[in-house]
């Protein structure tokens, strides 16, 4: 399972790098030292700034989806809930684990919602 990001990681560190500075300006707006820590107000802010740099590297690419995986991605909760499934799933015969739980309800909703609770 680990080689199943292959094409995407890259692609995705390669968008946040050149949106790394843009980003950073905005953690110094509003005064945190993380992403994760950026103010639920601020979500719009991080999708532009994301779709923008996206779309400069790839005009084709599907901005309304990356725009919500965007600022999905960023919130704190999001990434914990999904360690913790991806974590769940190494277990051997786990195959159903990811369809339950609250932390595969905060990953489902951050798949298909543009903000994960």
């Amino acid at each position: 399972m680990e080689n199943r990001h292959n094409l995407t990681e890259p692609a995705v560190a390669t968008i946040f790098d050149r949106a790394e500075p843009r980003l950073l300006a905005l953690q110094k707006k509003y005064g945190v030292t993380s992403f994760g820590m950026l103010p639920y107000e601020s979500r719009h802010e991080i999708r532009r700034v994301i779709v923008e740099t996206a779309a400069e590297i790839c005009p084709t690419i599907n901005s309304e989806r990356l725009g919500h995986s965007a600022v999905t991605c960023l919130n704190s909760n999001y990434r914990a809930a999904l360690r913790r499934v991806e974590s769940s799933l190494a277990r051997v015969g786990a195959a159903l684990e990811m369809a339950k739980g609250i932390d595969s309800a905060i990953v489902l909703a951050g798949w298909s919602s543009g903000w994960t609770p």
